[in-house]
């Protein structure tokens, strides 16, 4: 039975709540009361320990973790939510891939399998095989999902992965957990609990703003000579590229925005001039892969160089991309630079690889 005393309690403290709601005006918009990566303290349960809500900077999803842990904004990521546990071992990572930027008809287990090309041209820290501990499924926000866990040895050190994949309308979905020191029992409870929370508001593609790294001067030998060109410090070396290769290749990389630059030097041997050469380069590279008619290509000079510049959008490995060629005409060799990115960021992209491009030169 509940006593008089708790009845006049409950009396007082919704007489409160009521006094305060009348305070409010009616048409308060919930949504401007939001911030980029709000932290919400909410109780999943009573006997429970308080866990906080995540959103993504356009209320796109929401995560539910541990109050312990959180939200990291990293500059240029392509992450929906990064949070990380209070004593750093842990990392959630939740991130949407457009299926605009995907070859026509291409399924989940196609999409996995890109992701998985994706990590293994990773350039982080030497690590050994990838070691398959065991699959299976759960439900997000409605949608079943294809988990699947893993560890790696990376140096001295083993990281384990909890990754779940799904699937809506306009995007596929991405949910990593990392563990340093291996999986542990309270790693798959953890994702499994947070799993259960994960909420999509909206499905529909955002148009995320380019945040621009301050330009850095790299210096990357080709061959005997040496070239510079300046690109955003956020972007790394490419490490496929090797001078054991019968033409000389340079390769940077944007993990965060899937983005890269190649720079190749032929020799004049191919072509007796830089028309023929890119006649010859287009027919064989290019238009076999392209997705749009190409246009005629505009004449360039960067740093005293002569050359042709020519933009593609083209469809390979399942992916659609947008490049930025440009071809040089130097004193030795012909030399092709090659920018890189998803279709539907290549608009927004271009001028800086244009940029980019026009800080190239020769050292002699």
């Amino acid at each position: 039975m509940i006593s008089t005393n708790k009845i006049i309690q409950v009396t007082l403290v919704t007489g409160i709540i009521v006094a305060i709601a009348g305070c409010t005006t009616s048409n308060t918009n919930v949504e401007n009361s939001f911030i980029e990566n709000q932290e919400l303290e909410i109780p999943m349960q009573e006997t429970k320990p308080i866990h906080k809500t995540i959103y993504s900077k356009q209320k796109e999803v929401q995560v539910t973790l541990p109050s312990e842990w959180k939200a990291e904004d990293e500059p240029n990521s392509i992450s929906l939510v990064h949070a990380v546990s209070s004593d750093g071992s842990k990392t959630l990572d939740m991130s949407r891939y457009k299926r605009s930027d995907l070859a026509s008809k291409i399924n989940l287990t196609d999409y996995i399998g890109i992701q998985q090309e994706i990590k293994n041209t990773s350039t982080d820290s030497p690590k050994k095989k990838e070691r398959l501990l065991r699959t299976s499924e759960v439900t997000i926000d409605g949608y079943t999902s294809y988990v699947k866990e893993t560890e790696m040895d990376y140096d001295s050190s083993q990281i384990g992965y909890i990754t779940a994949y799904f699937e809506r309308k306009h995007h596929f979905y991405t949910i990593s957990l990392e563990s340093n020191g291996g999986l542990t029992e309270e790693d798959r409870i953890l994702f499994e609990e947070t799993a259960k929370h994960v909420r999509i508001y909206h499905d529909e593609p955002t148009d995320t703003s380019t945040v621009e790294s301050p330009l850095e001067l790299i210096d990357r030998s080709l061959d005997e000579s040496a070239s510079q060109i300046s690109l955003p410090s956020s972007w790394t070396v490419d490490p496929q590229y090797s001078k054991e290769q019968e033409f000389k290749f340079s390769g940077f990389l944007n993990t965060f925005n899937n983005e890269s630059v190649m720079i190749a030097r032929y020799p004049k041997s191919f072509g007796t001039t830089l028309t023929k050469f890119y006649s010859s380069m287009v027919k064989s590279s290019i238009e076999p892969y392209s997705l749009i008619p190409l246009p005629a290509p505009a004449s360039v000079e960067i740093n005293g160089l002569k050359g042709f510049q020519v933009e593609n959008y083209s469809e390979a490995t399942k992916l659609k991309t947008g490049e930025l060629y440009t071809f040089l005409d130097t004193p030795k060799d012909f030399v092709i630079i090659i920018f890189t990115s998803k279709a539907s960021r290549f608009e927004r992209v271009k001028p800086d690889y244009i940029k980019y491009t026009q800080t190239y030169r020769e050292i002699p």
